[in-house]
């Protein structure tokens, strides 16, 4: 019992960090993307 409510809390851990890395990525992808295209705007 108790190694299971252990197990359900580490994949919700994965899980969060996971959603986090992902909003991460996403940033950075968006922050590129604006940097390329102002730059090709010559900003």
């Amino acid at each position: 019992m108790v190694q299971s409510s252990r197990e359900q809390r580490k994949k919700k851990v994965i899980e969060v960090l996971n959603k986090a890395r992902s909003m991460e990525l996403q940033a950075i992808h968006q922050y590129m993307n604006q940097h390329y295209n102002l730059d090709d705007m010559d900003y």
